[in-house]
């Protein structure tokens, strides 16, 4: 939960402290179910009371929390001997037509995160979701999120490596098996609205992207990196038609032909998987002119893709 607070710079002559201290103690069990010793433990290490908060100052908040209408259960063995908010008279009236705009206004910037934000979002529309009564309108709340179907432990395992950039490794839903994928985590990025984590793979010997919903296991961090294949190549393609028209200069690439219907287009790429994805997203208005391997690899994949739909 986000520090709102600072009771520091507040002033008592001019702040009700037990109010902002029920707020506090709101917020935290409405995030999650919260044993004593946590709560106490939070307004310790963020200095909300003055002095200590007794099980006795505990008692009469939560009793305040009640009275106001919250229903939050005692913290006995059958609730893991933590206080659970059950209701709070506290709902948000979202409708479906909200949703539908938030969903909206998502779409357009979800491609555009970065992790932390991805983190933040998920937040906020899982609280949303609390404060809704009507359970159709909570979980399309919970579904706006990109992290609607990712275990958040392995995703923020996932941020952690990227940050460090450490060699992690997992178990990966490959097509026909689960899969154990050794990685150097370089980036965690967002493409058509899927998470994907990239970086150099040991298991194939080059650059991948690795969609994260398909790692089905905990994050194994690996102390010591092993050495790295440089897997940069030099691309050479041609674009024309609507290609041509749309084409927008990236800083690895370099034009090495400008005509008035066609470009020839230089670059530098050590990720394969992303350049394969750039080609192809451009039909049949791109040719792949060197080097010949990746060229034929790009034939392999059209080939097999006509296969598929002569199917």
């Amino acid at each position: 939960m986000i520090n709102l607070v600072d009771v520091e710079k507040l002033k008592p002559e001019f702040t009700n402290l037990t109010g902002v201290r029920l707020l506090v103690l709101f917020t935290l069990l409405l995030e999650s179910p919260k044993t004593a010793e946590e709560i106490n433990e939070y307004f310790k290490i963020h200095k909300y009371p003055y002095n200590d908060f007794s099980i006795d100052t505990l008692r009469n908040d939560l009793k305040s929390l009640r009275d106001s209408g919250c229903i939050i259960s005692r913290a006995d063995k059958s609730y893991g001997n933590k206080y659970h908010m059950l209701s709070n008279p506290f709902e948000l009236n979202i409708s479906i037509s909200i949703v539908k705009s938030l969903w909206k206004i998502y779409d357009r910037i979800c491609n555009c995160l970065n992790c932390y934000e991805i983190l933040q979002f998920d937040k906020l529309f899982h609280s949303l979701s609390i404060y809704s009564k009507n359970d159709y309108i909570a979980e399309q709340l919970r579904s706006i999120s990109l992290l609607k179907n990712i275990d958040k432990a392995i995703y923020k395992d996932l941020v952690k490596a990227k940050e460090l950039n450490c060699e992690i490794s997992f178990l990966y839903r490959a097509p026909r098996k689960l899969e154990k994928i050794k990685i150097l985590a370089e980036d965690l990025e967002v493409r058509s609205k899927k998470l994907y984590i990239s970086g150099y793979c040991y298991n194939f010997g080059q650059n991948a992207f690795l969609s994260i919903p398909k790692i089905v296991s905990p994050i194994i961090f690996h102390l010591q990196k092993q050495q790295t294949v440089d897997c940069t190549q030099t691309i050479i393609y041609e674009l024309k038609g609507m290609a041509f028209q749309r084409y927008e200069k990236s800083s690895d690439e370099k034009l090495k032909v400008i005509e008035d219907n066609r470009i020839i287009v230089e670059c530098e790429s050590n990720n394969e998987f992303k350049m394969i994805q750039k080609i192809l997203s451009y039909g049949d208005d791109c040719t792949v002119i060197s080097p010949l391997s990746f060229r034929e690899k790009i034939i392999t994949i059209l080939k097999g893709m006509r296969a598929i739909y002569e199917k």
